[in-house]
């Protein structure tokens, strides 16, 4: 079946980091249907927003921990997840985050894959500083909502 306006998925990963992980409460809406869950990391900085959720800025250090999943219908979560994170394919600097492939270590197998990942757009790092909180350990609990 063809994608108007997609072009093919260069990856079936995903890496999520906050509230699409299995504690999240966007999990049951939006990753029910995950076949696979693994947990993983990957380079970058996490931030906790005023309203409680968190956003990842890329990064050469530190590490943002997460999980890796996998769904039966790779086109089907890329459309709803881009709704939630207010990703615009046409026009990708006006979205709210940024849509990317991203290495993602496997934690328990050290394997590393690309995996898709919602980033904060690296050219409103200021703005976010002025706003967030860093969580410098990498982790984000859905008890900070």
């Amino acid at each position: 079946m063809e994608r108007q306006g997609f072009y093919p998925p260069e990856s079936h990963y995903f890496f999520f980091y906050g509230t699409l992980c299995r504690r999240g409460p966007n999990f049951k809406k939006y990753a029910y249907d995950a076949l696979t869950i693994q947990e993983a990391r990957t380079l970058g900085e996490l931030y906790r927003l005023p309203q409680g959720y968190p956003v990842l800025l890329s990064g050469p250090t530190g590490y943002v921990y997460g999980e890796v999943m996998t769904f039966p219908d790779t086109w089907k979560v890329l459309e709803r997840l881009d709704e939630l994170e207010e990703y615009n394919e046409k026009d990708p600097e006006g979205s709210y985050y940024l849509r990317v492939l991203k290495d993602v270590e496997i934690l328990a197998t050290g394997e590393h894959l690309q995996a898709w990942c919602y980033l904060f757009p690296e050219n409103r790092r200021k703005e976010l500083e002025k706003i967030a909180v860093r969580l410098p350990t990498g982790y984000w609990e859905p008890t900070e909502l």
